[in-house]
């Protein structure tokens, strides 16, 4: 027990494919993809997204990606990387100029790890003061010179 059974010398994920169905993955996919990059905004879109890729290559979105997951397609995985980047960098600058609706632009961007409002820290303290005497400021004992 603990050892995975190998039939032929296959292992189960390998003896799976074989024995599944065929894979769309292909080349053809690859450059697919890149025109999908390269082309979104020309179809109307805003932004890319993993939901337009898979329209586009006529796949379901868990089949992106699990693509983008799957380390023996590491190409595929470098341009969902690229997608995701595009995408912040999208709703970002969409976001700052207003021409995207502030409250889509932060739905999206909170997928990539940006948050709205304010972090309290808590048990921290820190003691500031000034002596405006000799203009100093010292920050937990340490004079700080401006």
């Amino acid at each position: 027990m603990g050892q995975l059974q190998t039939v032929d010398g296959l292992t189960h994920k390998q003896l799976k494919r074989k024995l599944g169905r065929p894979t769309k993955y292909t080349q053809a996919i690859l450059a697919k993809t890149i025109e999908y990059l390269s082309t979104y905004k020309d179809k109307g879109e805003l932004i890319p997204t993993r939901a337009g890729l898979a329209l586009f290559l006529e796949l379901d979105r868990e089949t992106v990606t699990t693509w983008a997951n799957d380390k023996e397609k590491p190409e595929f995985s470098r341009l969902i990387h690229a997608l995701d980047a595009g995408q912040e960098v999208d709703a970002l600058s969409g976001g700052l100029k207003g021409t995207y609706n502030p409250k889509i632009a932060a739905l999206v961007l909170s997928k990539h790890g940006y948050t709205e409002g304010s972090q309290a820290a808590t048990g921290v303290s820190i003691t500031v003061n000034v002596d405006r005497s000799c203009n100093e400021v010292s920050i937990d004992g340490e004079v700080v010179n401006d």
